[in-house]
């Protein structure tokens, strides 16, 4: 009779008290043995999404060989000898694909005036917020759309106005120069053009290296830029030019180059610029110092040309290398097209 009875109370009990009973007496079991079962599934599935999440990055980071070429397609029917392309890192290897022959520049920071060879612009960069460079460069070039689009890629055009009228550039008149390697007094050792724009003073290894563009630099050489190998034990490089049309300032860009070998030790590098023998600027490089400087200084008045002289040396160079560039130039307040 007893048992009954306590039958007919558990059967009478609301179910949702069972359903909790039940779960409790669920929970109570060991779990162990289920966890070792359910181990390799979780192993699996954290591994796949790993690997998509790695994949995804991979995809965003470097765009696709496809999108590079056709990309590099459009360049080549769109620039000319008077257009310059600017191309982010890493991608360009790939991206220049057919672009040989065209004038060709790492998207870093530069000079604006350094555009003034040019009428066009092209900056070619993975797709994303507005680069550096384009914010810098924003007052100088004009934006004209884009040349090509997809969804990792971009090349954008722009049109050059630069409020400045360029008289002369080093880099560019370097074939004028009169180069030499010598100490103090002496005559020294005159310099001539080698292979790919190098330039030799008595040695077997060249001295002097110049670009204007990437494919002459072989993707090591200083960027737009006169760089050398300072001379020291005494010596000095020197490089002259005859009548350079002055205009009302001169700015120098000079400065350690990027590859160069960074080492507390050394001595600094001296560098001065003269017109018709008369020192107008001079500068101290620390072996340390990060590249570039950019000065501005006025010309003195009273002639339209004059011979420019820029001297070099060192005490101890330590294998690093050191750039420059002159340019000769007024501001006009318009932009020049």
């Amino acid at each position: 009779m007893k048992s009954e009875s306590v039958q007919q109370f558990n059967e009478s009990e609301p179910p949702d008290r069972k359903d909790r009973a039940r779960v409790a007496a669920v929970r109570s079991r060991p779990i162990g043995a289920t966890a070792r079962r359910l181990l390799p599934l979780l192993a699996f599935v954290v591994t796949a999404v790993l690997l998509t999440g790695l994949q995804l990055s991979d995809r965003m980071r470097m765009p696709a060989r496809e999108a590079l070429l056709e990309a590099s397609r459009h360049l080549q029917e769109a620039a000319g000898e008077d257009s310059l392309i600017l191309v982010r890192p890493p991608w360009f290897n790939e991206g220049r694909i057919g672009l040989e022959g065209l004038h060709l520049h790492p998207a870093t920071p530069l000079d604006p005036l350094e555009l003034h060879p040019f009428r066009e612009v092209f900056v070619a960069q993975g797709r994303g917020r507005r680069s550096a460079l384009e914010v810098e460069l924003a007052a100088v070039l004009e934006e004209e759309g884009p040349l090509f689009e997809s969804p990792r890629w971009r090349v954008k055009r722009y049109r050059t106005a630069l409020p400045w009228l360029v008289h002369w550039d080093s880099l560019a008149a370097l074939q004028d120069a009169t180069i030499r390697r010598h100490a103090e007094g002496a005559a020294g050792v005159s310099c001539r053009l080698g292979h790919g724009r190098s330039i030799h003073c008595g040695r077997v290894d060249p001295w002097v290296y110049a670009a204007d563009t990437w494919r002459e630099m072989e993707d090591l050489r200083p960027q737009w830029c006169i760089g050398l190998a300072v001379p020291h034990d005494q010596e000095r490089m020197t490089f002259e030019w005859d009548e350079v049309p002055l205009g009302s300032q001169l700015r120098i860009r000079a400065g350690n180059d990027v590859h160069a070998t960074r080492s507390p030790r050394g001595a600094d590098v001296t560098m001065t610029v003269s017109l018709d023998d008369t020192v107008v600027w001079e500068r101290a490089f620390p072996p340390r110092e990060e590249p570039y400087l950019l000065e501005d200084i006025e010309v003195p008045g009273g002639s339209d040309a004059a011979r420019l002289g820029v001297s070099l040396h060192t005490e101890d160079a330590l294998d690093r290398f050191f750039c420059f560039r002159v340019f000769s130039y007024t501001e006009t307040g318009a932009p020049q097209r």
